[in-house]
């Protein structure tokens, strides 16, 4: 995966992490659909009902509204 922090200590002396990559309003980037492991993770969690609101608003702010809401519904309902 992405390096936690990167290499740089400049301009200010200690090494910092990506907020882009890893921050708490993304999960610290471990609810994604990148690759198999994390889909499967991703997937149960929406399944499971625990946190599935906000991963479907991402996917909403990335896709589509509607599209989005169909895939998140059928999932839930066919899933759970």
């Amino acid at each position: 995966g992405n390096p936690r922090f990167i290499d740089s200590n400049e301009p200010h002396g200690f090494s910092r992490m990506q907020s882009g990559t890893f921050s708490s309003e993304f999960n610290w980037g471990f609810t994604n659909f990148d690759d198999f492991p994390h889909a499967i993770v991703t997937t149960f969690q929406i399944i499971t009902l625990e946190g599935w609101s906000d991963i479907m608003y991402r996917t909403i702010d990335a896709w589509t509204i509607w599209p989005s809401i169909i895939a998140y519904a059928s999932l839930i309902v066919l899933g759970g």
